[in-house]
């Protein structure tokens, strides 16, 4: 790893991007640390989510980490560090330092932060230079060029995403109260629906959607809610989204809404149950810029509008007052009031909640008012175009754009597709359905004329143009000239035609001449005028006769193909009638369905919730077996497979580095004596007959017991061997101890069990009894051993025993070889309730000693007798 990111840091310098993941051991970090010196990019998980902490623990403390997170979170942090790159290299230089902050700023949001409050941005721009130690604001934009990291802390910085589970709980009782009036007007199937507005990490939209939930009780699967959470910051939505909150974050929860709608999945984090889950959206949105959610029956908004200035806080409340329902409820936080748009809200009694006025919407939403990503990416293609385009491009958009006389351009039915310039004078709207045809939208004097000179082109295909034609508007007298010309190319096999309505303003000495024409007597040469009047009539009759015939035609073939189409729409009509009934039924059958599906839902969420409950279970178990196989002393468990291979290894007998170097070897051969290994490896063999046991072995010299049992893992049905070895050795030296001392002092140990009524011996004690070692010895037995005259004493001495836990006591024994005294010395156990358990003593022979005290005995009465028939005195002269 080390190497590999060595390499990768001196091939790609900045853009290198080092990750360290769950690992044992150290590599990687001098990697990491090469990666970050050359400007790279470096991520490491948290430790307290890794399986192994060594490899992400060594990489923070080399202080190379940029950051560390959870696995699951990286993606969206590598994403963004290559957007603020990707931003960073293309924003052109600038001379002032806080405008390019602010464009690079605006690029990592989407975002134009021109209507916040500049304060309050300010402030946090040199929050941060104090923090980083810089001296000035340009030093600090050459850090953002260097780092792009930093681009995502000062955004955080900015956004001040602060939330927590139900802040300000003296503003949430109120908010309930309002919520459970406004329940009481729904009814079972209607939808409830609430946006929050800056959710951040998404606390405060659980809090509302558990709010609900506290609320409607059972009856919440009745009506269909929905909560939009939308923010800015694409990270605090995704993990807003995920649900999985540090158990610190939940402090101002109490402990049985924490225990009804969160689930706990380790010792640090809880997750929000999937039913809450489920009716959240959460999304991207700019309030600035993006269309509002609608027909809401409340707008969350908190500790948001104090970061905008007042023309966008009267915005954004414009934008809440139009997507609220009649008498929605509007939440602020304690710090924001209504009071820029007093007019659209009403106080509701309660902190900071409002409701919805009944205001007449006399104010105009414009929701892409600032600039927008798309906006600036055609202006910068605009910018492009131009600089693409030769000489001859440039002189056709500026004919396009300056010439002088108006024009539209149409297809061959006549229909508008383009207007450039003023025609007021010659097109207008008439009444009823709209239409674009220009035949229906020009003036209708001038109306034949544009029929004709379009005959004409769509014949010749070549520029017409009509005569001057005069025309009455608004009691004035206008002229005009219809030119018309076919466009060049076709476009989709399309032929389109500009119209153009060249204005003819006439001469004094014209308007004077037609003024003595009209009173005056030459009536041949107005003859003549009306006679080219006909004439061009005469043509277009003709022209509009030959396009009448045509279109006749073409009727006839639509009528008889209409016929048909009839025909074959009854046809149709009835296959729909059959189609539609198969429609109803199988419209019941996906409602019986849907409704299994819902049942069935609801069961997958039962099962999945014991599921979870189960899962929690066994790593509770899982955790305490494992403490407790770690933490055996002196020993070490394992477990086997068929093969006699160790799978696992743990307990104090054994450390870490051991354990790994035996995982996966053959258990037996691990002994090096290999008499020991045959018993051990015999010990294993039964075991997977089914005979579980123990033995006891030696191993590099020392003294083992090895205990084993046949087992099946959860889910498996292959047999396993687990296995406890625990070092006896003191045990096996201080049990050599005791029976050389027992040798010495001639004493025999044994035990009573007063449960199962039988004496446990050792082969020196069933030699001395004169009993079979197979039979099983019992107190009768014994009691017919006892000499008859001692059966008494022996009684009264073991029932002494029961209450005093002593044993201490004399008898004969009557065996083969002859009358045998013996001492019985010993201790009794009792349970919890004082009823003698077991007893535990040993047997001396004292015959000798009985012998010998019987001589002495016998000799201090012969002596007395010689002393008491001999005549003389004994005295003592000390």
């Amino acid at each position: 790893m080390d190497n590999f990111f060595s390499s990768l840091a001196k091939d790609k310098a900045k853009k290198a991007i080092g990750v360290i993941l769950s690992g044992f051991g150290k590599d990687g970090s001098k990697g990491m640390s090469a990666i970050r010196a050359l400007g790279g990019f470096t991520i490491a998980q948290l430790p307290e989510t890794a399986e192994h902490r060594d490899m992400p623990s060594a990489a923070i403390d080399t202080g190379h980490v940029d950051l560390i997170v959870p696995a699951e979170q990286m993606y969206d942090d590598i994403i963004q560090f290559i957007t603020n790159t990707r931003a960073i290299a293309s924003s052109l230089p600038k001379t002032n330092s806080v405008d390019a902050i602010f464009e690079l700023l605006e690029k990592r949001s989407g975002t134009d932060f021109s209507m916040y409050k500049p304060t309050t941005i300010m402030r946090r721009i040199n929050h941060r230079i104090a923090s980083l130690q810089l001296g000035s604001m340009l030093d600090y934009y050459e850090l953002i060029k260097s780092n792009p990291r930093e681009l995502d802390n000062l955004f955080d910085s900015v956004l001040i995403g602060v939330t927590e589970f139900f802040r300000d709980l003296n503003a949430f009782d109120h908010l309930r109260k309002q919520l459970a009036d406004m329940l009481e007007d729904k009814e079972p199937g209607d939808s409830i629906r609430l946006w929050s507005v800056g959710c951040a990490t998404g606390e405060e939209s659980y809090s509302i959607a558990i709010l609900l939930y506290e609320l409607l009780g059972k009856k919440v699967n009745q009506y269909h809610i929905q909560i939009f959470a939308s923010d800015i910051d694409e990270r605090a939505i995704n993990f807003g989204r995920k649900a999985i909150y540090n158990k610190e974050l939940l402090g101002n929860v109490p402990a049985e809404i924490i225990s009804t709608y969160f689930d706990k999945i380790d010792q640090l984090h809880y997750e929000v149950k999937k039913e809450i889950k489920q009716h959240i959206l959460f999304t991207r949105h700019d309030i600035t810029t993006d269309p509002p959610f609608v027909k809401l029956d409340l707008v969350v908004c908190r500790n948001l509008l104090i970061y905008f200035n007042n023309n966008l806080q009267k915005q954004t409340l414009q934008i809440f007052h139009y997507s609220l329902k009649p008498k929605g409820l509007l939440f602020l936080g304690k710090s924001e009031s209504v009071s820029v748009a007093a007019d659209l809200f009403s106080k509701v009694v309660g902190d900071k909640i409002y409701r919805k006025a009944e205001a007449s919407l006399n104010y105009q939403l414009k929701f892409s008012k600032l600039r927008t990503r798309n906006q600036e990416i055609k202006k910068e293609e605009k910018k492009n175009n131009i600089r693409n385009m030769s000489i001859v491009d440039v002189a056709k958009e500026t004919l396009y754009y300056k010439y002088d006389s108006p024009f539209v351009i149409i297809n061959e039915h006549a229909e508008i597709k383009e207007v450039h310039g003023s025609l007021r004078l010659y097109l207008e709207i008439s009444q009823g359905t709209m239409n674009v045809s220009l035949h229906k939208m020009v003036n209708p004097e001038l109306s034949t004329i544009v029929k004709a000179v379009l005959a004409q082109v769509k014949k010749t295909n070549i520029t017409h143009t009509s005569h001057v034609v005069k025309f009455n508007l608004y009691e004035q007298l206008h002229y005009v000239r219809i030119k018309m010309i076919p466009l060049v190319y076709r476009i989709s096999e399309t032929q389109y035609f500009m119209v153009i309505f060249e204005k003819v303003e006439p001469s004094e000495g014209q308007l004077v001449l037609q003024k003595k024409l009209e009173t005056s007597d030459f009536v041949n040469l107005r003859i003549k005028e009306l006679e080219d009047e006909l004439t061009s009539t005469q043509e277009h009759l003709q022209i509009f006769t030959e396009e009448l015939e045509a279109t006749n035609e073409e009727l006839q073939t639509i009528n008889e193909e209409l016929q048909s189409s009839n025909e074959e729409l009854k046809s149709s009509n009835e296959e729909l009638e059959t189609s539609n009934e198969e429609l109803q039924s199988a419209n019941e059958e996906l409602n019986t369905a849907n409704q299994e599906l819902r049942l069935t839902n609801d069961l997958l969420i039962e099962k999945e919730q014991e599921l979870k409950e189960e899962k929690e279970i066994s790593q509770n178990n899982e955790l305490i077996y494992r403490t407790i196989a770690e933490n055996i002393p002196d020993a070490a468990v394992g477990i086997l497979n068929k093969a006699l291979n160790i799978e696992y290894l743990a307990g104090q007998g054994v450390d870490e580095f051991e354990a790994a170097e035996v995982i996966g070897k053959h258990m037996p051969g691990i002994n090096p004596s290999k008499k020991e290994a045959k018993r051990i490896e015999k010990l294993c063999m039964e075991t997977l007959e089914g005979k579980p046991g123990s033995i006891q072995v030696k191993y590099n010299n020392r003294y083992y017991e090895i205990k084993t049992v046949l087992f099946k893992l959860p889910g498996s049905d292959e047999d396993k061997i687990l296995y406890l070895a625990q070092e006896i050795t003191s045990l096996k030296q201080s049990q050599l101890i005791l029976e050389t001392a027992l040798k010495a002092s001639n004493l025999i140990l044994f035990q009573y069990d007063f449960d199962v009524n039988e004496m446990i011996f050792d082969e020196a004690l069933y030699k001395f009894l004169e009993f079979s070692p197979k039979k099983k010895v019992t107190e009768a037995d014994i009691i017919k051993k006892v000499h008859p005259d001692d059966v008494v004493s022996r009684s009264k001495n073991m029932k002494q025993a029961k209450k005093t836990g002593e044993i201490n006591h004399e008898v004969r024994l009557m065996l083969k070889e002859g009358i045998r005294y013996v001492r019985v010395t010993g201790r009794v156990l009792f349970d919890e309730e004082k009823n003698a358990r077991k007893a535990f003593a040993t047997i001396l022979d004292i015959t000798q000693d009985k012998m010998l005290l019987q001589k002495i005995k016998q000799s201090e009465e012969r002596f007395k007798k010689i002393a008491d028939t001999t005549p003389m005195t004994i005295s003592d002269n000390r």
